[in-house]
């Protein structure tokens, strides 16, 4: 198949070479992956944000994110070329790890007056936070007692704003098989939303973070879910996330990746698989 910069109905022109500086900024800014093959992915999914800015060309796109004359441009940048797509409870076989393996030990802890903190990195929209929250109240009704927070990072502020709302569609907030939703969630009807309830509200908080760049934690966790988002990295910035990820979880810390992504040999020193993509922090 063509590239657009050589069909004749492309809208905009889109030479290699500016691919290939597009591709270096999409790594060194974000840690993205861009092989050649998506340039084509890379064309339909810039050309509307090329239209909005009123350019020529994708080639001039990529000469202003070079040249940073908006430096707000790197997380639009970042959105487009990644894909945000989650629902509640989603890979459910990691929230049941969680709940019959991990939580009940959580709790027994917490009420010995220690922290806990879990992590949900890539959080997109909020929902994979929201349901860590939700377990830990199931388990726990009287949470509110204890040290237990659960952090919801994303690279894009749109996502980290739709997550610190707490509101959602209601065609969206729907009990799955063997998980209750509604019941954290208040209604209004007038407007077809829910919000998250003030208990889930106060244990699940939301923040800007780009996984590349420096993390500003103290602390360590007891669990990580960091789902859907290394399938973006090249096998290098996998492997120095695995690192990092390591150093930030407590010894028995869990480490939740998506469906297709795996620990490589170097990574699987520091932690032992106990289910699918389901890690064990040694």
């Amino acid at each position: 198949m063509p590239e657009p910069a050589t069909t004749a109905t492309s809208e905009f022109s889109f030479s290699d070479g500016a691919f290939d500086q597009l591709a270096a900024i999409a790594h060194k800014r974000f840690g993205l992956s861009l092989p050649k093959s998506k340039k084509t992915l890379v064309y339909s999914r810039l050309s509307k944000r090329v239209r909005t800015l009123g350019l020529d060309s994708l080639d001039r796109y990529v000469y202003q994110l070079c040249d940073r004359i908006n430096p707000q441009e790197d997380t639009v940048l970042a959105s487009l070329l990644t894909t945000n797509v989650t629902h509640f409870f989603r890979e459910a076989h990691h929230f049941q790890h969680l709940r019959d393996h991990c939580i009940p030990r959580l709790i027994e802890k917490a009420a010995n007056g220690e922290r806990v903190r879990l992590w949900s990195a890539g959080c997109s929209s909020g929902q994979e936070a929201f349901c860590i929250g939700m377990l830990l109240i199931d388990a726990c009704p009287e949470i509110e007692r204890y040290d237990i927070r659960v952090l919801g990072t994303d690279i894009d502020p749109k996502m980290v704003k739709t997550a610190s709302s707490g509101m959602y569609p209601c065609e969206l907030v729907k009990t799955k098989k063997g998980f209750s939703v509604e019941p954290h969630f208040e209604l209004d009807a007038r407007q077809q939303t829910y919000s998250a309830s003030r208990k889930l509200r106060k244990i699940v908080s939301f923040a800007e973070l780009n996984l590349i760049e420096p993390w500003p934690f103290s602390g360590t966790f007891d669990a990580i879910f960091c789902r859907n988002v290394a399938i973006y990295f090249d096998t290098q910035t996998q492997a120095e996330l695995w690192n990092r990820f390591a150093a930030s979880l407590l010894q028995n810390g869990m480490l939740y990746l998506g469906h297709s992504e795996r620990l490589d040999d170097n990574a699987l020193q520091k932690f032992r698989p106990v289910g699918v993509t389901t890690y064990e922090r040694l």
